[in-house]
């Protein structure tokens, strides 16, 4: 799995994941790949804009990403999610596990 960070001023990594969908083939490179980009970091905003689906293993390596960096009195953001995947988090209420934001400009100024 792909991905481009951003680094900001202060605390703040962005991760733009290019993928289309997180599930059971890749969900666990997912899951190894952000949580080695936290160690330095305190403030995670994953930008999946372009995932469309993501499956049981996805969320499960979501709330393990949601899990590190809560462990390190950290936060972990959530953007730009597609209309149907914001759906889909609202149906599976995950919407009140994440902080979820319309773009990453949003959850970046949540942070600062």
């Amino acid at each position: 799995m792909e991905f481009t960070t951003e680094k900001l001023q202060g605390d703040i990594l962005i991760v733009h994941v290019q993928a289309d969908h997180i599930n059971a083939c890749n969900a666990q490179d997912f899951e190894h790949s952000v949580m080695s980009l936290m160690d330095a970091r305190y403030h995670v905003v994953l930008d999946i804009e372009p995932v469309r689906s993501v499956d049981g293993c996805g969320f499960g390596a979501l709330m393990a990403c949601l899990r590190n960096i809560n462990n390190l009195c950290g936060e972990l953001a959530l953007c730009s999610l597609s209309g149907s995947l914001g759906s889909l988090f609202t149906l599976m209420r995950m919407h009140h596990v994440f902080n979820i934001y319309s773009s990453c400009d949003e959850a970046v100024n949540a942070y600062s």
